[in-house]
């Protein structure tokens, strides 16, 4: 399994050790492309893991030039809303389904995509073990290389990073964080998690 052993070594290089900055380590590393065929990368974790920053990265790696499309669930919703990605939803708006159409969209776009020929990379929390197996399902539909990759940081890094953002696709706050500490994600079967 080449994309997967290239994919988890690059992301153990970007990040480091378990406190290691994310923004800093992804700009030493060397760009290279690391698959030219169709492909689907999904990229999960709870909010301020640093997702977004490792697709932006790997997403210029992957697939034909130039390079993967990444898919970030943050803007779907937005758009579905008709809002642009940085303006902010009101809490009422995260429901359950909101977050199906959401997904929906995510999920047909990169289907749209991987029919294309393209390499994917979702950027998504990725909380519901259904999520996860749809995901990989259009990639085993397509014949297309999967792999999931599921962030992990403990909750202080994680609210310090959601604090941080300013005119953001993320909506995330430091409640939310704590409120996702608080459930469960269930099993990661054939996710690679990495700290």
């Amino acid at each position: 399994r080449p994309l997967v052993e290239a994919v988890v070594v690059e992301e153990r290089a970007v990040l480091g050790g378990e406190h290691g900055d994310l923004h800093h380590r992804a700009d030493r590393v060397e760009r290279r492309p690391l698959v030219r065929a169709g492909a689907s990368v999904a990229i999960g974790g709870l909010s301020g893991t640093g997702k977004s920053t490792l697709s932006r990265l790997l997403g210029a790696r992957l697939g034909r030039t130039p390079g993967a499309r990444v898919l970030r669930s943050d803007v779907f919703r937005k758009r579905l809303a008709g809002l642009a990605p940085e303006m902010r939803l009101p809490p009422a708006h995260y429901t359950r389904h909101s977050d199906e159409a959401t997904y929906e969209a995510l999920f047909e776009s990169a289907d749209d995509h991987i029919a294309c020929g393209n390499s994917v990379i979702l950027d998504a929390v990725f909380m519901s073990r259904s999520e996860r197996d749809v995901d990989e399902a259009i990639a085993l539909r397509r014949r297309v290389p999967f792999t999931g990759i599921w962030l992990e940081a403990p909750e202080r890094d994680r609210i310090a990073r959601v604090s941080a953002r300013s005119r953001d696709a993320s909506d995330a706050t430091a409640d939310v964080v704590r409120e996702q500490s608080r459930r469960s994600v269930g099993e990661l079967a054939g996710w690679h998690r990495m700290r």
